[in-house]
């Protein structure tokens, strides 16, 4: 099913005129970084970090800190981990970034920070794969249960392309999320894409398949799901969009 035009690149006005600068904030617009933000470039089971905010530890690359964080290389069996100040505004710029993991979801926010913005970088293909079987610390935990786990708010903007292969859900944000550009390639096991309170999608390309389970969906919200634009094609889902 289409939903207006397609774009991949970071929307700023609706199809009907509407300034999406009066909608959101400009964090939420901004795919952009500069000199100042903290680069971290991955290479197999390693990770060069150049800057403040974070560190490499036990296989997962640890944000701590509000601020711009800009991957680029592969990290075969690893995490981005999004531990932050509470109210913090986390800027993640995927820049031809390819994340594995073998126990867990391939980036995990936690409750603390207020929100996590993901850029694709303009022109990179971005990769993330989630473990086949979640390791927890604890035998009743369900969360993570997604390749991209968030406890906050979540923004996608950038016109990379993403693509996820999830053996739960591909994308899981347990606020709003919201959709500002990008092309995705999601195949997974289970919703493709799941918010609590709202799904907004304002453009994008999404190219969605459900593998396996009989309950997944493309787009599923506890709120609602609504599409401004982009282009949609959703193969095998019990129900393509529901909220």
């Amino acid at each position: 099913a289409a939903a207006g035009s397609a774009s991949a690149e970071t929307v700023t006005v609706r199809s009907d005129g509407t300034d999406l600068t009066s909608v959101y904030g400009a964090a939420d617009l901004n795919d952009k970084w500069d000199s100042g933000s903290t680069e971290i470039s991955m290479n197999g089971s390693s990770a060069k970090i150049s800057g403040s905010g974070a560190e490499y530890k036990d296989g997962k690359v640890v944000i701590s800190k509000a601020g711009t964080y800009v991957f680029s290389g592969e990290l075969t069996d690893g995490q981005i981990m999004i531990d932050a100040e509470k109210e913090a505004v986390v800027h993640i710029v995927l820049n031809g970034a390819k994340i594995t993991s073998s126990t867990s979801a391939a980036i995990y926010a936690t409750k603390n920070a207020k929100k996590v913005i993901v850029t694709l970088a303009d022109n990179t293909v971005n990769e993330l794969a989630d473990a086949k079987e979640y390791t927890y610390e604890n035998a009743d935990d369900e969360e993570p249960d997604a390749a991209l786990f968030v406890k906050n708010d979540l923004t996608f903007n950038g016109g990379g392309t993403l693509k996820i292969t999830a053996n739960k859900k591909a994308v899981h944000t347990k606020d709003s999320l919201v959709i500002l550009g990008g092309a995705y390639e999601i195949s997974s096991a289970d919703d493709c894409f799941k918010g609590k309170d709202a799904i907004t999608a304002e453009g994008g390309i999404f190219d969605l398949t459900v593998t396996d389970t009989e309950e997944g969906k493309g787009m599923t919200s506890e709120g609602s799901v609504k599409l401004y634009g982009g282009t949609m094609n959703i193969e095998d889902s019990n129900e393509g969009l529901e909220g």
